[in-house]
């Protein structure tokens, strides 16, 4: 878990967003917006595709993909799946006998989480937009198993004379 902890952005679509700190929200452009903020959709001006996937430390995996395209003039939508592994680690059990504690393996468990999502962003004025993702959760570990939808609601700003962005 510490090695985990101690990677940015382990879990991020892609190396731009690590590399900035994860400060994505108001420079996500094309496919990446599926990810950080669906009102960056608005601007899209070509399809998109991002995939991408990794082997991380203790045989945990995890993958992304995206799709992003203009729709009409000021908008754009995209479709986005993201899956996370994490592999077999081993289940410990404790045992107490007598006052001294004892550890040991009883086998291996499993878990994943996959997202799934569809994303919709649109300008309004030329500098503003607005974007929302709707998303189903999946989560399993061992014989455990969780499932929930979700919304991201995005806005954005861009100023149309310097290279100065805003996201929320």
């Amino acid at each position: 878990q510490a090695e985990r902890d101690q990677i940015p952005g382990v879990f991020a679509p892609g190396a731009r967003g690590p590399a900035m700190g994860d400060a994505m929200t108001a420079s996500a452009e094309g496919a990446l917006a599926l990810h950080y903020n669906p009102a960056s959709l608005g601007w899209a001006e070509r399809h998109e595709v991002d995939v991408m996937y990794q082997d991380l430390v203790l045989g945990i995996g995890q993958g992304t993909l995206g799709y992003a395209q203009p729709a009409w003039d000021l908008s754009g939508w995209g479709v986005s799946v993201s899956y996370v592994d994490y592999g077999s680690p081993p289940r410990p059990t404790i045992a107490v006998a007598g006052g001294v504690v004892s550890a040991s393996q009883a086998g291996t468990f499993e878990g994943s989480d996959l997202a799934t999502g569809v994303s919709f962003g649109s300008r309004f004025w030329d500098q503003y937009a607005w974007g929302v993702t709707v998303k189903g959760i999946s989560s399993e570990i061992d014989d455990r198993s969780a499932s929930a939808f979700a919304a991201d609601l995005g806005l954005a700003w861009r100023s149309p004379t310097i290279p100065l962005r805003a996201g929320f």
